[in-house]
């Protein structure tokens, strides 16, 4: 995977860092930051200024602004909530430090009623109609927690529970996930590090929200760096230790885990910079390492839980067979099918009968569980009636609860996707997964169109994500993907259609 830098049709955003940015109806919208602008002070000013960058025409737009415009700033906070745009803070001229909270919507810009710490350098995010606000600097270093009611502009009184929180801190980072907030990184007032990673629990009772932190292992010893989450992972670029730095790094909420993601092609190291996600592509503009950048640069992420693909497993997940080697799995007696002959249930599909071990199908599927070991009159039963299921399905729903492992005839596309709902219906994720691996290993130029167009009948998303994933990776000419449609498809076109640009 490599970095593509577009070249934009128009000029956009002069160089500028401590800037801000969000991506909203497939546009990345910045607003504000300190560097150059034309007609301005050469050696940089605090702007104002709002643009949206289109994905679909690969132009800047210079957004018009109404109402109670923020005044100049820098290195504020920019989120969205329920479709409404808001700034939050920052820092002007004359070191005029700002506690004001915006919200715009309509191209006109409201101020909203709060009475918030003036601050600049601090953090920020959104969840739960909540805007969560750390640190940052205001004639010194800060670590209070501010939180605010977004629905009514109202603010919670905010109590920490424990001794434990996170030190003082500036040019950190901030995230929201499952009533969790996530602290990274960030130096002091010196630009001495703190390179601690924090995780809080948020706990709301009536008007007070009570914070329990609480500190990782890892850590990240940079500041100034940007964050995003996607896929269940946060990806960390850029930012300053000793040096400015180029790299990008993922971070797993579950294991703690940070790695550093090898690129074959780089951009500038750089620091204080701003990025979204837009689709599945990691976008960012700006930043600073002793000049002010102005460059837009994309990088596709890659779709880590949404199939089950993983080039360091040691073996295939599956075993692909004959027919004819499928078929002779399973013994026949007195017209039943049986892969062990002690069976105490016989199951009806559509063309043939198995013979099946109760104990053996509930420990491999959620509906023979409940079905068998629950208060229903067919656990009781010795005949089960699914005649309206796949015989050649089935059989491979019962080779893998005896084995634990995927045996696949030769089987079309169609056939695959039977099983995919079959297993949905069973509640069996194991087989689901490793099912949706051996179709996703199918995935090329040949096969892309007909996969992706059954994932869209079979209502299988996870494919039908990855399908819009290969279509980048596979460097498709763009003709021969004009008829696969949908949000992530869209977006892995325009970004190999602003590739092919940037390469010529």
């Amino acid at each position: 995977m490599s970095w593509i830098t577009i070249n934009s049709q128009n000029e956009g955003p002069g160089g500028r860092w401590g800037h801000s940015s969000i991506a909203l109806d497939e546009k990345l919208y910045i607003f504000g930051g300190f560097g150059i602008k034309q007609n301005y002070n050469q050696d940089g000013n605090y702007l104002n200024d709002f643009y949206s960058y289109d994905f679909d025409n690969n132009l800047w737009q210079t957004i018009l602004q109404i109402g109670q415009v923020p005044e100049p700033r820098s290195n504020h906070i920019m989120f969205i909530n329920n479709g409404t745009i808001y700034v939050q803070g920052g820092g002007g001229q004359t070191k005029t430090r700002f506690g004001d909270l915006y919200s715009f919507n309509k191209n006109t810009w409201i101020k909203q009623k709060t009475n918030l710490i003036p601050r600049t350098y601090h953090a920020g995010c959104v969840g739960d109609n909540k805007l969560y606000i750390y640190g940052g600097e205001s004639g010194k270093d800060l670590d209070e927690l501010e939180i605010v009611d977004l629905c009514n502009n109202t603010q919670y009184t905010v109590k920490v529970e424990n001794q434990k929180k996170p030190e003082p801190r500036r040019f950190a980072t901030l995230h929201y996930h499952n009533s969790q907030l996530i602290l990274i990184g960030g130096c002091t007032q010196s630009y001495s590090l703190t390179p601690s990673i924090y995780i809080a629990n948020c706990k709301q009772e009536e008007d007070q929200i009570n914070i329990s932190w609480c500190l990782l292992k890892t850590q990240f010893p940079k500041w100034g760096q940007s964050c995003v989450q996607f896929d269940d992972l946060f990806y960390l670029f850029g930012g300053r230790d000793d040096k400015d730095s180029d790299e990008l790094y993922s971070f797993d909420l579950q294991t703690h885990q940070i790695q550093i993601i090898k690129n074959d092609i780089k951009v500038k190291a750089r620091r204080k910079h701003c990025a979204s996600v837009i689709g599945n592509s990691l976008v960012i503009f700006g930043g600073f390492d002793g000049k002010y950048q102005n460059d837009l640069c994309f990088y596709e992420l890659p779709l880590v839980n949404t199939v089950p693909l993983s080039v360091e497993l040691p073996s295939k997940p599956y075993e692909e067979i004959s027919q004819h080697q499928f078929e002779n799995y399973f013994q026949f007696e007195n017209g039943v099918h049986f892969y062990n002959d002690q069976y105490d249930c016989l199951i009806q599909t559509d063309e043939k009968c198995f013979g099946v071990d109760k104990s053996v199908l509930i420990n491999a599927s959620g509906y023979f569980t409940e079905l068998f070991n629950g208060d229903y009159v067919e656990g009781q039963l010795l005949q089960l009636d699914l005649s309206y299921v796949d015989h050649i399905a089935f059989g491979i729903v019962l080779i893998f609860s005896y084995k634990n492992n995927l045996i696949l005839p030769i089987l079309n596309k169609e056939e695959l996707f039977r099983l995919l709902e079959l297993c949905d219906y069973l509640d069996m994720i194991q087989l689901k997964q490793k099912t949706q691996y051996y179709i996703a290993q199918t995935v090329d130029k040949n096969t892309i169109q007909e996969i992706y167009n059954l994932s869209i009948e079979h209502q299988n998303n996870q494919l039908q994500n990855f399908c819009a994933f290969k279509v980048s990776k596979l460097k498709m000419p763009l003709q021969e993907i004009d008829n696969l449609q949908s949000q992530q498809v869209n977006n892995m076109k325009r970004i190999r259609k602003l590739s092919i640009v940037n390469e010529l």
